[in-house]
């Protein structure tokens, strides 16, 4: 039951994501477009019975650089924004948060480069579990003697 809510709400999740991600790159494509015309100025073709003048650049490939420098400092700011806004949505979308949850990793041990002991802490309960390559198991459980974690105390 756990498991189906779970990837339910990881599927949701999953589908914001991806169009937040759609979001953020028509965005992207739409500052480059608008960007781009800016740079290049006016846009009327010259008339069909002159010759095309030569046209001087007022501009050195220093500013061209800088702007697309800036054009990606900025896309990438506003991608790290959506990410941060949108893991810390999410997060409370599925009720989970540091002061609420369940389960808490005591303590970890490796033992030899495929033997790790853990120490977890889930509903009162102490469980120490082994793990030996992909197996994993129960070695010790006992009722927490341990005080609930509060982050406001100190």
């Amino acid at each position: 039951m756990l498991w189906r809510q779970y990837h339910t709400n990881t599927q949701a999740a999953l589908a914001v994501s991806v169009k937040i991600f759609t979001w953020l790159l028509a965005c992207t494509l739409l500052f480059g477009v608008l960007i781009t015309a800016e740079a290049s100025g006016d846009m009327t073709p010259a008339p069909p019975l002159h010759s095309i003048p030569f046209k001087a650049e007022n501009q050195s490939v220093g500013s061209d650089v800088f702007r697309v420098v800036l054009s990606l400092v900025v896309a990438l700011g506003v991608g790290v924004g959506v990410l941060y806004v949108a893991r810390h949505h999410f997060s409370k979308l599925r009720g989970v948060s540091a002061d609420t949850r369940r389960i808490r990793t005591l303590e970890t041990l490796r033992l030899t480069p495929r033997t790790t002991l853990f120490l977890i802490e889930f509903d009162e309960r102490v469980l120490l579990l082994g793990q030996h390559g992909d197996a994993i198991s129960v070695i010790s459980e006992k009722q927490s003697a341990i005080t609930p974690h509060n982050p406001d105390a100190s």
